[in-house]
């Protein structure tokens, strides 16, 4: 069963050891994305690091 992240160790792991933990379903790609749009959410207001979020289309494709 894929995991649900509930903290920011997610936020800094490299897609390289990602990758093969949502193929493998250890991950959930909707959850992640979840993670890391409400983590931008929390922290890009100081950041400014963003000039868009495009959130319905990331969970379009964390769905897909």
């Amino acid at each position: 069963m894929a995991e649900h992240p509930t903290s920011d160790d997610l936020a800094w792991t490299s897609i390289d050891e990602l990758a093969p933990r949502i193929a493998n379903g250890d991950v959930s790609p909707i959850a992640l994305t979840e993670l890391m749009l409400s983590r931008i959410e929390s922290v890009d207001r100081k950041l400014r690091a963003y000039a868009e979020v495009w959130a319905e289309e990331a969970m379009e494709g964390a769905r897909d």
